[in-house]
């Protein structure tokens, strides 16, 4: 006897959030019970031999998110300095490096590890890595007034902070669509 499978013709989902949900929602279409359980899995644990990255490149690809991270942070650096610091990012001669969203940064996290909670192919020297995903309570104001949420990668623990404190980047860009 077969497990039977249930299919999703179409799912439409409206969030008045940017485009951290729709890559998400184009990742796991077209929908099954198991195809979902089965992508859910591999962002919270995910497969060390998921990602991969050419030996001396400084880069880390995700293919099930089609994500292309640096391999390293960047120095300890204020919220403004740190998202210039991604920007600038030249890394295999790519020009559209950025800060991740807090979303993005959560999908690299083993949680099966501490100390850190990344895959070994990560390099990392900071425990707390800055995204760019401001809070909300802070949208209205500007300067040292913001703060912004970061992980913590020894844990996968998010918190938020202020602007003007000093931690460390991982710049990501778009490689790719999603996997199916």
């Amino acid at each position: 006897m077969s497990t039977p499978h249930i299919l999703i013709q179409k799912a439409y989902i409206t969030v008045q959030r940017g485009p951290d949900i729709e890559a998400f929602a184009s990742a796991i279409e077209p929908l099954t019970i198991h195809s979902v359980a089965d992508q859910v899995q591999a962002f919270l644990h995910p497969d060390p031999a998921r990602f991969t990255s050419e030996p001396g490149s400084g880069i880390v690809y995700d293919p099930l998110t089609g994500l292309m991270w640096a391999q390293k942070e960047t120095d300890e650096l204020e919220w403004d300095a740190a998202e210039k610091a991604c920007r600038d990012c030249r890394t295999g001669g790519y020009s559209d490096w950025r800060m991740p969203t807090r979303h993005e940064l959560l999908t690299i996290l083993d949680l099966e590890r501490n100390n850190p909670a990344l895959p070994s192919i990560f390099e990392t020297h900071g425990e707390y890595v800055w995204t760019s995903t401001q809070t909300a309570w802070t949208k209205d104001k500007a300067g040292s007034s913001r703060s912004f949420f970061y992980v913590y990668m020894y844990s996968g623990h998010v918190f938020s902070y202020y602007a003007s404190g000093r931690l460390r980047a991982r710049p990501v860009r778009r490689a790719a669509p999603a996997s199916q």
